[in-house]
């Protein structure tokens, strides 16, 4: 994804089904270490994110591009993870959400984030995007909730 941080937002996908698995590589004779699990979820409302909560459509990753979009490390660019480009980032879009699965590099920060996610420690993940529509709606009980209806296409 393009690196424009001043319009990305961040979210927390909480129940994110995180799962880690280690297997042997025939080719390098090593050890690969994946991830997988949801960058996010559809209609599964937020916390509160300050008078609101926010849910997003399944309509919302219909125009995104997908193809230059990379797992990183708290949302730096210098620590990638993985990425589709070169094949260690596989994403699909299903009735649940954004499915992602990482063969995570040989990093001493993929290793920790490999340990985290096999022990139980990290559960939950965050994911940037850039928002292109969204309405707010307000229910009978008061409660506010924005619906993103389209992440801008990335490129």
């Amino acid at each position: 994804m393009a690196n424009n941080e001043e319009d990305k937002e961040k979210r927390l996908t909480e129940e994110a089904d995180l799962q880690a698995e280690e297997s042997k590589d025939e080719e390098s004779e090593g050890e690969t270490k994946t991830i997988s699990g949801y960058a996010l979820k559809f209609g599964e409302p937020s916390k509160d994110l300050g008078g609101f909560v926010e849910v997003i459509t399944p309509e919302a990753l219909k125009e995104v591009d997908f193809s230059n979009c990379f797992l990183l490390y708290d949302h730096d660019y210098s620590k990638p993870l993985a990425s589709v480009k070169n094949d260690t980032l596989k994403l699909e879009v299903d009735e649940t959400g954004l499915h992602f699965e990482a063969t995570l590099n040989d990093t001493t920060y993929a290793k920790d984030v490999y340990e985290n996610v096999s022990t139980g420690v990290v559960d939950a993940m965050s994911f940037g995007f850039e928002l292109g529509i969204d309405s707010f709606d307000e229910d009978k009980e008061g409660t506010v909730t924005r619906s993103i209806k389209n992440i801008k296409k990335r490129t």
